[in-house]
């Protein structure tokens, strides 16, 4: 008869210290991949109990709304404000604002550094990797002034918000919307302050982190399709979040240095990241204009949407068109129907919410660093340089290597995305899935530059494809830069030795 093993405390503390040794010796990548990762799937956990839910919901559609969520995308397999108590809403609106902000930002923003706790070097690392800034000694004091500055923003905005939901009466015109179900305008915040006080947390939190959540109803915010105001305020907290922490920074010691009459000298970060946003905007709206006034009424008698009466005056187009393109930017927010749009148009904006907004921001998508780089790195070749330059400063080559491999990752991923998601789709409004093969390139573009537009095809998704764009949402919150680092191996012997060079004979 065999001896029942006596139990051995010491074996499981020390099983215990080895597991919790290994994951602090973890690659900076690889903490945030698994943070995120596990926040995700504690999100989802919330949303499937019964105190989150409306109505019965497969878990499958809590994980793919707790990681739209977490990665402030906006996609949606269900209606937010119809499968959603007030309790899931709250837990959406903490994973938008922790998603945005950063767990690892927020968490030394409130324990290291409004409560004076020391940050260590590999804390640094990691949030330098996260939302901070290349040059990790000043982390602390970006991440200190960025996040305050976007609470106070969001304080304001809240405010701002409810008394413009308090005020403003909603349109709610179902032609205009595509359906015609008027119940889906869930809750009239019309002279409702409990209804408009909600609606202006919500909103705020979902604008500023880029979110593309609303609690309006199916038809995003086309109820305000008028209210012009409210889209200048949403445009407003949209660009404020997509600058990207070092942009704050930047901003905020300009300011700074008025006051204290000190020089001051803006980074190369903010001074690329800043002309690329407004460059992507303003040719993408110049664009979207030209391609819609130009276009007519189709074959199949469809009208163009600069044609169509129901939406109003030709200065409500042009706010609309305004509106929506600006949205691209990772908003996510619509007043419009996105498939009333022309191909050309949507696939404008599918470039649009691939390039996405800055590093270290609420945005995904390869950033508009990696896309000027790229630009540049092109000139100089057309210039005959050996060397990338911007601003009279030269752009390193190993950044110039890695823009350009997270460029084409990022085309192979989203490439890969689409062809899984078409080969699942059977049929989407109507017709059959290769006369969508755009829309289909809109929803995992949306998905990988976390803007969450939708031309309603996501609820229609299968099993697989959800899956995928779960996948390329993780990826565009986390950064294509990130994800290649998580594979990266600290025992790599390759590093230990090199080969002897050959050249070889390109296009």
């Amino acid at each position: 008869m065999k001896k029942k093993k006596k139990y051995n405390p010491n074996r499981v503390k020390n099983f215990i210290s080895n597991w919790i040794y290994k994951f602090k010796t973890l690659s900076f990548a690889k903490n945030i991949l698994f943070f995120y990762i596990f926040i995700t799937i504690v999100g989802s956990l919330f949303l499937f109990m019964p105190l989150s839910r409306k109505t019965d919901v497969d878990y499958i559609d809590c994980l793919f709304t707790s990681a739209s969520a977490f990665s402030d995308t906006g996609l949606t397999t269900l209606t937010t404000a119809t499968t959603w108590t007030e309790f899931g809403q709250a837990i959406i609106a903490v994973l938008i604002l922790v998603g945005g902000l950063g767990w690892f930002a927020l968490k030394a923003y409130l324990f290291n550094i409004l409560l004076g706790r020391p940050i260590s070097f590999r804390q640094r690392e990691t949030l330098a990797a996260e939302r901070g800034s290349s040059k990790v000694g000043v982390t602390k004091n970006l991440i200190k002034v960025s996040v305050t500055i976007l609470f106070v923003v969001l304080v304001v905005a809240i405010l701002i918000l409810f008394l413009y939901f308090y005020f403003a009466q909603p349109d709610f015109d179902p032609y205009r919307t595509g359906t015609e179900d008027r119940s889906l305008l869930v809750e009239n915040p019309y002279h409702s302050v409990t209804i408009s006080f909600k609606y202006g947390i919500f909103h705020a939190i979902s604008a500023l982190n880029n979110a593309g959540f609303d609690i309006v109803g199916s038809s995003s915010f086309a109820p305000y399709y008028h209210e012009y105001g409210l889209q200048i305020i949403f445009i407003i907290l949209f660009v404020i979040g997509g600058m990207g922490f070092p942009v704050i920074y930047d901003v905020y010691g300009y300011f700074k240095s008025k006051i204290t009459k000190e020089k001051f000298h803006w980074s190369l970060f903010t001074k690329v990241s800043s002309i690329t946003y407004l460059l992507v905007a303003a040719i993408g709206l110049g664009t979207t204009f030209i391609i819609e006034m130009s276009a007519h009424t189709a074959a199949d008698g469809s009208q163009s949407f600069w044609e169509r009466s129901d939406y109003g005056s030709k200065g409500d187009k042009v706010m609309a068109l305004f509106f929506n393109s600006m949205s691209t930017r990772n908003a996510g927010f619509a007043t419009i129907n996105m498939g009333t749009l022309s191909s050309a148009t949507l696939f404008q904006y599918c470039i649009m919410m691939f390039i996405g907004s800055a590093p270290s921001s609420t945005a995904g998508g390869i950033r508009t660093t990696t896309m000027a780089i790229v630009v540049l790195s092109i000139w100089s070749k057309i210039r005959g340089r050996n060397t990338v330059r911007a601003f009279r400063r030269r752009i390193p080559h190993e950044t110039v290597v890695r823009s350009t491999v997270v460029f084409v990752s990022s085309l192979f991923l989203v490439a890969v995305a689409s062809l899984i998601t078409l080969s699942s789709l059977q049929e989407f409004g109507g017709k059959s899935a290769d006369s969508n093969f755009i829309h289909v390139i809109f929803e995992v573009t949306s998905a990988f530059g976390t803007t969450g537009l939708s031309t309603g095809l996501t609820p229609d998704l299968s099993l697989a494809s959800k899956l995928t764009l779960f996948l390329l949402m993780f990826i565009g919150q986390l950064g294509v830069s990130s994800t290649l680092l998580v594979w990266d191996s600290r025992k790599n012997n390759s590093r230990k030795y090199t080969y002897i060079e050959e050249h070889i004979q390109t296009g």
